[in-house]
């Protein structure tokens, strides 16, 4: 997804276009295995026979999540970059 929108960004901006989308995606990916990980310790704690009732944790499955996160991780943060004021005149026009 990254490289689409390099495509359609001026020069100067690749760079933290990239950044955005890497420190982004990483950033998710953690926030997610943190999730899951808090969740399987509630289970945990609450059943003690074990037959645990929510999802299991596994690489594809963060790996299934992070790709949907990748498709709107850049457009999300350049908003927020951009601001409130830029943002609210974008949303206008």
């Amino acid at each position: 997804m990254a490289h689409i929108l390099l495509h359609r960004t001026k020069e100067e901006e690749k760079v933290l276009i990239k950044h955005w989308f890497v420190y982004g995606l990483v950033l998710a990916g953690l926030g997610i295995l943190g999730e899951f990980q808090r969740e399987r310790e509630k289970r945990e704690d609450s059943d003690s026979d074990g037959n645990g009732d929510g999802p299991d944790l596994s690489i594809s499955t963060v790996g299934r999540y992070c790709a949907g996160i990748a498709r709107v991780v850049v457009p999300i943060i350049r908003s927020l970059y951009k601001g409130p004021v830029n943002a609210e005149a974008a949303s206008t026009a």
